[in-house]
C-alpha cells in the first residue's frame, strides 16, 4: 500500500510563515506548515469544519485570495487545530512562486 506522500499528486515543501485566512465572516491568522501547487496545511488557533470553504491570502500573490476546502482538522497541542485542505478549482502552478519567494530563492 503507497503512503499518503507517495499518493499525493504535488509534493509539498515545509515552509514556516504566517499568513491570513478568512473563515466564516472573521479574518484568523494561520501558520503555514507545508504548501503544495495543490493543497495546504497549516496551524491555527480557529478550528475548521470538515469540508468547510475558507479564503487564504499567501505573500508574493499580489494579495490575491485563493479559495480551500477543509480535509481535516486534527488536534494541535499549541494551537486548536492542525488543518488539510485542498485548493477549489485545482491545482495552482504560481505557487512554486510563492515558494521560491519565501525561501529566497527567487532567481
Amino acid at each position: 500500500m503507497a503512503s499518503q506522500d507517495d499518493r499525493r499528486k504535488s509534493p509539498r515543501i515545509q515552509l514556516k510563515l504566517t499568513f491570513s485566512v478568512s473563515y466564516e465572516n472573521t479574518i484568523v491568522t494561520g501558520e503555514l506548515l507545508d504548501l503544495s501547487t495543490g493543497g495546504i496545511c497549516f496551524a491555527s488557533k480557529l478550528e475548521f469544519s470538515q469540508d468547510a470553504s475558507f479564503f487564504l491570502t499567501l505573500p508574493g500573490n499580489d494579495e490575491k485570495e485563493i479559495e480551500a476546502q477543509v480535509v481535516r482538522c486534527d488536534p494541535l497541542p499549541y494551537a486548536s487545530c492542525r488543518v488539510a485542505a485542498t485548493f477549489v478549482g485545482g491545482e495552482l502552478p504560481y505557487l512554486e512562486n510563492i515558494v521560491k519567494f519565501t525561501k529566497g530563492d527567487w532567481n
